[in-house]
């Protein structure tokens, strides 16, 4: 796995070796099924992916910010069993503001009523019209 080292996240990972959720990723590891499919939403650099990868037939990582797709798709490429979805998950699909916080941790998709300013516009898919 690739570490941007500008990444609080990244130095995360390396800090705790691979245990930034105190262990919640081996407890959904052993609900995986290597039949199934793993759907990543807000992938950032493709950690979940990436550690769920050897546990599932595929992983769909879907990461709307445009400043962590470069590391999501060094991270991802070499594996032909990922497939990086350049969305946001909402409620339908479509567009929809994208704030970009400080870090790409923090940021979020806004209401049409909320006042942007730092944003994009990202496309938004769900679930469902996904599958």
């Amino acid at each position: 796995m690739w570490l941007p080292r500008a990444s609080g996240h990244a130095s995360e990972v390396f800090v705790t070796n691979c245990d930034i959720d105190w262990g919640s990723e081996s407890l959904l590891a052993d609900c995986l099924d290597s039949t199934g499919d793993f759907i990543d939403v807000g992938a950032h650099i493709g950690y979940y992916s990436l550690y769920m990868l050897p546990r599932v037939r595929s992983a769909h990582a879907f990461e709307p910010d445009p400043r962590v797709l470069p590391s999501l798709e060094r991270n991802l490429g070499p594996y032909q069993n990922t497939k990086i979805v350049r969305a946001a998950v909402a409620e339908a699909p479509g567009e929809r503001k994208f704030q970009l916080g400080h870090t790409p941790e923090v940021s979020s998709l806004r209401s049409d009523g909320d006042a942007v300013s730092g944003g994009v516009t990202v496309k938004t898919t769900t679930i469902d019209h996904y599958v």
